[in-house]
């Protein structure tokens, strides 16, 4: 008898010494302005070095951090690839890949996915997992929590990043022109609200790179057993990575954590591994629906001793429902600050 559970994609957790439109919640405008100028308050007065939240430089502790993920590894040129006469997985891949930065925490990586933009304020919302960012870099000044986000930008692609390169250019930086592009797309997050239950966190950022745009809102209506959907993120530290599958089922009060909270979610058997945490699930139209969380395992007795062991359950993956996603940004909008 074997007993499913779930663990979080970064539940293997990749730590740094074993490796970078319209809003679519745009049908809840009164919401999101709240939610806008709110943000805006809370970054003008969270005391986060100015020149982090800016793009850089960043303290020495934190530089060090990104350069120890990002060394030895490459940005894909796909995105520059002109799209072919009808829509596929290329354009998808090029039209939504500024909306999936990777995260960097202190001892983990992840991703992340841009869901609105406000160019009158230079500030964008961000959500991801709980469990990406819950070892989070800390402001000693003031005890703001924050982790690093690098957008895409296919001008890094030249070249492998080197990892002292990469650490002197976000703590000292200087005139040439591959220091200023990478400082031009790596920005400090805030983490403003967190859910452990149904692991989401809200993520903040100021001067949002020129590029991104906010991935569009798909519904969960619309889906059905057989679609076809998109996966892009950052498996194994293998940067702006992007998977094909179909969605496996909807799963409705699907219990997330031993608390007992329940949510939808859409199964998949899209390949994820960890490094995708807390990015899209799309639509061949390049419309979210849901944000990668979960793969599942099985307890599997073994035959000659009285202990379980944790497998795999290959094809198995989960995905919070859209549906859900924005109902955790609505609560976090109405509630107290």
């Amino acid at each position: 008898m074997t007993t499913p559970t779930h663990r979080p994609i970064a539940g293997q957790i990749i730590r740094s010494d074993t490796l970078p439109s319209r809003s679519p919640f745009a049908a809840r405008p009164s919401g999101v302005a709240i939610l806008a100028v709110a943000i805006v308050g809370l970054l003008l007065t969270s005391s986060m070095p100015s020149q982090a939240a800016a793009g850089g430089p960043f303290p020495p502790t934190v530089s060090q951090q990104v350069a120890q993920v990002l060394g030895g590894r490459h940005v894909d040129q796909a995105a520059k690839w002109p799209g072919g006469a009808s829509r596929g997985l290329r354009d998808i891949f090029r039209d939504s890949v500024s909306a999936v930065p990777l995260v960097i925490a202190q001892d983990a990586i992840g991703s992340s996915v841009v869901v609105h933009v406000d160019r009158k304020t230079s500030t964008a919302l961000l959500v991801t997992n709980h469990h990406v960012v819950e070892s989070p870099f800390v402001n000693e000044k003031n005890g703001t929590r924050f982790v690093v986000l690098v957008f895409y930008e296919s001008a890094l692609a030249a070249a492998v990043f080197d990892r002292s390169r990469v650490a002197h250019c976000l703590t000292t930086p200087d005139a040439s022109a591959w220091c200023s592009t990478l400082l031009g797309v790596t920005r400090a997050g805030v983490i403003v609200a967190s859910d452990p239950s149904r692991d989401l966190a809200l993520v903040v950022i100021q001067n949002v790179p020129e590029s991104v745009r906010p991935l569009p809102s798909g519904t969960l209506d619309a889906v059905r057993s057989g679609d076809d959907v998109v996966v892009i993120g950052h498996p194994l530290g293998l940067l702006w990575s992007i998977t094909t599958g179909i969605v496996s089922g909807i799963r409705s009060n699907y219990p997330m954590s031993a608390s007992g909270a329940e949510t939808t979610v859409v199964q998949t058997q899209t390949p994820i591994n960890p490094g995708n945490s807390g990015g899209p699930l799309l639509t061949t139209d390049g419309q979210l629906i849901g944000v990668i969380f979960a793969a599942r395992t099985v307890s599997a007795t073994r035959q000659n001793l009285n202990t379980d062991v944790r497998v795999a359950a290959p094809g198995l993956n989960l995905a919070i429902g859209v549906n859900e996603v924005q109902g955790f940004i609505s609560k976090r909008m109405s509630a107290p600050r």
